[in-house]
């Protein structure tokens, strides 16, 4: 997602002068063909995050387009209060690039994993959250995040899943990318690959799962949910973060709230710290959100309510 994020990116400096790419003293390989082609629009700051989201606010207060770039948790939990004082309450375009979202960087511990980051980020005001899933989303949805009128956080994952290009795709929807009706199994980022592995699975054991990727974590309305719900009895929210204050605890509130005939089981770290090293792969397995989790998980989901029925 990186690569395909940063191609975007550069495509659309080239168009528009206000575009300004600023990191905290990372990524140089990656960033050398921006910086490159665009010497007088790129600035290092160093190991600063607070300046880092301090200096992108006062260019966004100038007219221009900044955007923030840094790894894991390093752009949002680093310089969280920047982010909520300079950011978000002047309501200014900055866009916040966290590269490595979830497990991502899972060898390097837990100073690295960006697994607690969409809490602090979906309670700020006026901030827009997207989580996207595949290489499609990431290339479709950059042009809407560079000319948004508010600060955006963008959270991009090193894996990917499938790309499908003949569904909508929007800052403030979710995409149903297959369908089913005996359950709905929501996720964002690359671990939806694993959710639709699962999906293949499920299928032969005669459980029709309905796959949503949930691009937006802020600026969707009840509606949305409750129509993206529509016809299952059961939802699992998947997600490389905390169950609180990510897809699963949005999913809940709106199911509260609208009173929805959901039954919700949300699947994440318990209010736990990832405390094993290892690849992406190996910690999804490890804290149960690889595609056989997601089996018993959603399989245990569904038996339940049809004994019900």
């Amino acid at each position: 997602m990186r690569d395909t994020f940063l191609a975007a990116l550069t495509a659309q400096a080239a168009i528009d002068e206000r575009i300004v790419l600023l990191t905290g003293d990372l990524g140089f390989k990656v960033l050398d063909p921006f910086r490159e082609q665009f010497p007088d629009r790129f600035v290092n700051v160093g190991v600063a995050e607070a300046n880092l989201a301090g200096i992108s606010a006062g260019l966004a207060k100038e007219g221009l387009r900044p955007v923030m770039y840094s790894i894991g948790n390093f752009p949002s939990m680093r310089c969280l209060e920047q982010i909520r004082l300079n950011i978000c309450y002047h309501d200014v375009p900055v866009v916040i690039v966290s590269v490595g979202a979830g497990f991502s960087y899972g060898a390097l511990g837990v100073s690295h994993h960006a697994t607690d980051d969409l809490g602090a980020m979906r309670a700020l005001p006026h901030l827009t959250v997207v989580t996207p899933s595949d290489l499609d989303e990431v290339t479709r949805l950059a042009p809407a995040v560079f000319e948004h009128a508010h600060p955006v956080y963008l959270r991009l994952d090193k894996s990917a899943a499938p790309s499908y290009p003949d569904i909508a795709c929007a800052l403030d929807s979710w995409r149903v990318v297959r369908p089913g009706t005996d359950v709905a199994i929501l996720a964002h980022g690359g671990v939806r690959a694993e959710a639709e592995v699962a999906a293949d699975m499920l299928a032969t054991q005669g459980v029709f799962a309905r796959v949503v990727s949930c691009v937006a974590l802020t600026d969707i309305s009840p509606s949305m949910v409750a129509t993206t719900l529509q016809g299952c009895r059961a939802a699992v929210t998947v997600e490389e973060h905390v169950i609180a204050g990510g897809l699963g605890s949005l999913v809940a509130e709106v199911i509260a709230e609208q009173q929805l005939p959901t039954r919700l089981v949300r699947m994440g770290l318990h209010a736990r710290f990832a405390h094993e090293v290892g690849s992406q792969e190996h910690l999804r397995t490890t804290y149960g959100l690889d595609a056989p989790a997601i089996v018993e998980v959603v399989a245990s989901t569904v038996r339940e309510q049809r004994a019900k029925a």
